[in-house]
């Protein structure tokens, strides 16, 4: 099994506004997209495969969308 953020880092760390970065903006998004889940060494693959590996897919609206690019789910959250 692995451990993986269902939004990347990376991904997040570029959803902050640097220019008015202050400890409610950081508190809200990380509330808002860190997620944590355990998934299996080929369902880990399977990302790294279609290039999500530390990123989102284009036009995303999920923090699941890179799972449910692989078909790992299929609901809307």
């Amino acid at each position: 099994l692995v451990k993986d953020h269902s939004v990347p880092i990376n991904e997040i760390f570029d959803l902050f506004d640097r220019t008015n970065i202050n400890r409610k903006h950081v508190e809200h998004t990380l509330l808002e997209y860190y997620r944590l889940g355990v998934i299996t060494k080929d369902e880990d693959e399977n990302l790294n495969n279609e290039g999500l590996r530390s990123k989102m897919p284009e036009k995303w609206d999920s923090v699941f969308a890179r799972y449910e690019k692989i078909g790992l789910i299929n609901y809307k959250n």
